[in-house]
């Protein structure tokens, strides 16, 4: 939970408007597409096309905004393979689903070449014999069903004894790349560990002693600690014994978010264990209201600076948002009276406030889940931030460091990261961490990032130990299970292509840099060919009924340029190539 003294908070909110007039070139280079990412090469951190007013005939004051992309009932299915050699060789099937969907057990069924098993309550040790592919769902007892995922396994017997086993392909393999890293332009070869993106939320789950989580467990009755001394501690502070009463629960709750982080992940391309990490960081994964001097709401305490931020950068989710809050939305967000701009961002809080006196424990964990993907979004907002006053002062930073000086922004708002950069300019310093650091004058920035990286780089130390697992084995005598009929494994997605000559240097793509007339050509290995000529500096590709997890790519044929992809379940993927001048030569040798 921030520290941030009030007074500052306060200035630095009344200063913002003309702050950003400094670091955006124009109101225009404020406004970002919200980013779809999956397998995109570089996002395009600014809207591709102009503002779209929306003029809404009818207003009902009583409305209230539901949160942006909430997600819905969601179930999945993954399979790991042990590490190491073992005795007998085996896969691990795992499933995980939402908050929001229903409770209960989840089961798996599956077939393994001719053969049928049922796991009966996952995860479960499945016994493998021999090399060959897997396919394999999820249901739970109130009828929600994961789709249908495939893996070809591979099993090598060593000469030494025992065997080893590998995933040759998989079908919903996540082909990870970060968003934030894209705009930065400075992601690395080697990734740090915190920002490789696990494919199963399995590597995701913690064992953590969380002391405000336990306080918030016990008094909120979630853990009845009646029978321990002072039953079970004060506000903040429980006791041994309340710890350790509280202490399943602690961990259950710490990891019940641990798919909707790894699906706004996936789809919003943030490391999901930086993710993870904030949420513990600003409340211990309890979604509290904190009345400061500006309101703090949810898992991730995000007040109206954080808000602020997403509404300027994102047209699109403010255009949703604005109906919910006026009669005419036909200006963009900028623009609008400060009125104005505080109900619509005032709507936008609304919809992560999680408390709910009606509730148990009184909090809304569905609407807790579903602000997950809101603070995602808020991130790369910051993010977007972070590289305009990189830009402003024409300077760089390591990925890192950019992560750092982005979190400063998120915690203590866009002046502050903003002033200790122009100090480290104006005292001719290189611009890094090390140095930055040394001008933060905002209280608690530099313990918050202390304490964040700390939590966020022993991640692995703390990974909750897999319970013992059940041994299933094939059935040869039972029938082939059938499929459900919502399973699907053909995608209903689209790529879509844009291309732009950077002029200006600015990263942002403008009306008068796009490329036309360019061969765009896509290419999977099922077959599938297609080329396009672009037009507006954008081609799109539609993949229905192309088999979900295909590997392929996207060619610039004419400029030696490509991109690797994995045709997704479904949404709008983009793939964006910028190229800085010039493309051609500007004279023949």
């Amino acid at each position: 939970m921030k520290r941030t003294i009030f007074l500052i908070v306060f200035l630095s909110f009344l200063s913002y408007s003309v702050s950003l007039s400094r670091v955006f070139n124009s109101e225009a280079a404020a406004t970002s597409s919200s980013p779809t990412p999956k397998i995109s090469q570089t996002p395009d951190p600014i809207p591709t096309s102009s503002f779209t007013p929306r003029v809404e005939a009818t207003f009902t004051p009583t409305s209230q905004y539901q949160a942006i992309n909430s997600i819905k009932p969601k179930l999945e299915a993954f399979i790991q393979v042990p590490s190491g050699t073992v005795s007998r060789p085996y896969v691990i099937l795992s499933a995980y689903q939402s908050f929001s969907s229903e409770s209960g057990p989840v089961s798996i069924r599956g077939t393994v070449q001719d053969k049928s098993f049922v796991c009966p309550s996952a995860p479960c040790a499945l016994d493998f014999p021999a090399s060959g592919q897997i396919t394999f769902w999820a249901y739970n007892q109130n009828g929600v069903t994961s789709t249908e995922n495939q893996a070809n396994v591979q099993i090598t017997a060593m000469t030494s004894g025992g065997y080893t086993l590998s995933i040759i392909t998989l079908a919903k393999f996540v082909i990870f790349s970060d968003a934030c890293a894209s705009i930065w332009q400075n992601a690395e070869s080697v990734p740090p560990s915190w920002a490789i993106f696990p494919q199963n939320p399995a590597d995701l789950n913690t064992d953590k002693s969380l002391f405000y989580l336990a306080s918030k467990l016990i008094t909120s009755g979630a853990v009845n600690a009646k029978d321990c001394p002072g039953g079970g501690g004060g506000y903040n502070s429980p006791n041994a014994c309340g710890m350790s009463t509280a202490r399943d629960q602690m961990v259950a709750w710490q990891n019940q978010y641990d798919l909707d982080i790894w699906l706004t992940s996936r789809n919003d391309r943030i490391p999901p264990i930086l993710l993870k990490t904030l949420i513990e960081v600003e409340s211990q994964f309890w979604p509290t209201t904190q009345r400061l001097f500006l309101d703090e709401i949810g898992l991730g305490q995000v007040n109206q600076l954080g808000i602020d931020v997403v509404l300027r950068t994102n047209p699109d989710i403010y255009s949703q948002i604005c109906s919910s809050a006026l009669y005419q939305c036909d200006r963009p967000y900028v623009s609008l009276s400060g009125l104005d701009r505080a109900l619509i961002r005032g709507v936008y809080m609304q919809s992560m406030d999680a408390t709910c006196p009606s509730c148990q424990y009184g909090v809304d964990l569905t609407k807790a889940t579903q602000s997950i993907s809101t603070i995602a979004k808020v991130l790369y907002a910051n993010c977007i931030q972070t590289k305009s006053i990189l830009r402003l002062y024409q300077v760089n930073a390591n990925y890192e460091d950019s992560w750092k000086f982005t979190l400063v922004s998120y915690h203590s708002g866009f002046g502050c990261l903003q002033n200790a950069i122009e100090k480290s300019v104006t005292a001719n310093t290189q611009v890094s961490w090390k140095t930055v650091s040394k001008n933060l004058n905002c209280p608690g920035s530099l313990e918050y990032i202390d304490k964040f990286w700390t939590s966020m780089s022993s991640f692995s130390d703390n990974l909750n130990p897999p319970a013992e697992l059940a041994n299933i084995q094939l059935q040869t005598a039972t029938p082939v299970p059938v499929t459900p009929t919502q399973v699907t494994l053909l995608s209903t997605a689209r790529i879509i292509v844009r291309m732009f000559v950077d002029k200006n240097g600015d990263g942002i793509r403008q009306d008068n840099e796009t490329l036309d007339n360019v061969l765009v050509t896509i290419n999977l290995q099922d077959g599938f060919t297609n080329t396009q000529v672009s037009k507006n500096g954008m081609t799109i590709f539609d993949l229905t009924g192309v088999r979900i997890g295909t590997i392929g790519k996207i060619t610039l044929p004419g400029f030696y340029r490509s991109a690797p992809i994995q045709v997704p379940e479904s949404g709008d993927i983009p793939i964006t190539f910028l190229f800085t001048q010039p493309i051609l030569p500007t004279q023949f040798p």
